[in-house]
Order: C-alpha cells, then sequence, then structure tokens
C-alpha cells in the first residue's frame, strides 16, 4: 500500500477503531506526522515518543513539559536547564538557572537564575528569583527568600526571611519572622 490522503477515517460504530501496522519488520513502528514532520511515533515495543524517535520509556516526552490535569488544576511535570518539577507554576519563570528541583503548586515559582535549589511543598522558596544552594521542605518555607545558602524545613519555617544568609531552621514555623539574619 502507497501513501494516502484522507480528512476523514471513520469507524462504524460497531468494532472498534484499529490502526494496525502490518510490516513484517521488527523496527517498525506507527508514525504520526503533520506537515512532513515527524511528531510522535508509537514504537514496536509500545513506547511512545514525542519530539523523538526512539523513545527509551513507555512514554518520553523529548524537549518538553507533561501537563496532568484533573479538569480543574492542571500540573506540569519537566525539565528546563537541567532542573525538574512537578506541580503547577513550579518553577515557572526559570530563565537561566539550573539544576533545580521543585515539587508542588508554585515551589520555587519566582526562580529566574537561582542554581542548585531544592523547594518540596507548595509556595516553598516562591519568592527566590537568584539565590542558590538553598534547601526548602514545607509549605511556604523559605517563601520570601532571595538569598543563598539557607536550609529550611517545616511548615512556614523562615517564611519571612529575604537576604538573611547560610540559615537553618527547622520545624514549624522555625524563623518565621526573621527576615535578614
Amino acid at each position: 500500500v502507497g501513501d494516502f490522503s484522507a480528512t476523514h477515517i471513520k469507524a462504524n460504530g460497531l468494532k472498534p477503531f484499529r490502526i494496525i501496522n502490518a510490516s513484517t519488520e521488527a523496527t517498525h513502528g506507527i508514525e504520526f506526522s503533520t506537515c512532513d514532520t515527524e511528531r510522535m511515533r508509537l514504537t514496536n515495543a509500545g513506547y511512545l515518543g514525542i519530539g523523538t524517535t526512539s523513545a527509551a520509556t513507555k512514554l518520553h516526552v523529548e524537549n518538553g513539559e507533561i501537563t496532568v490535569s484533573d479538569g480543574t488544576t492542571c500540573h506540569q511535570i519537566g525539565s528546563k536547564s537541567q532542573s525538574i518539577f512537578f506541580g503547577g507554576n513550579a518553577l515557572a519563570n526559570l530563565t537561566s538557572g539550573g539544576e533545580n528541583t521543585a515539587f508542588g503548586e508554585n515551589a520555587a515559582a519566582g526562580t529566574t537564575t537561582g542554581q542548585w535549589n531544592t523547594a518540596l511543598g507548595s509556595l516553598a522558596l516562591y519568592s527566590n528569583q537568584t539565590g542558590s544552594f538553598n534547601v526548602a521542605i514545607g509549605r511556604g518555607a523559605l517563601y520570601s527568600n532571595t538569598a543563598s545558602y539557607n536550609v529550611s524545613i517545616g511548615v512556614e519555617s523562615s517564611q519571612n526571611n529575604s537576604t538573611g544568609q547560610s540559615l537553618t531552621a527547622i520545624g514549624r514555623g522555625a524563623l518565621r519572622y526573621n527576615t535578614t539574619g
């Protein structure tokens, strides 16, 4: 069978719609293209690659993000500049900072050029833009932080710290009202 053009492919509703690659070649999969450019490929092993022709896992997205939605809230999973994030607006403003980890709604949302930060929890490291080497674990930990070398573990710990450096806060609300060091 050669190439064909179609505007519609319909199933009659009595049987499941199937796309079958009847090739006897073990390496052939199914290619999905638009405008003569391959966009997605289902390999013969059942791996789906988006943006890649050689998926390495069941779902492989190359140079992109994945959005997971429950109908009301979207969560992004992705990587930028060797950073990884999960959660709505996590690392949303990252421009050139690298090797950051952010998990949670708005985790490290303000980070633009900061590097080597870890934000785990909703609003953790929220205002950080350029600070680096920070660890914030817990909702709102290091929320107002713009400095570097801080460790804050606990809900709202070091929440109001803006310029204090090399601080360690452990426990709910620890150093919450500290602002400068």
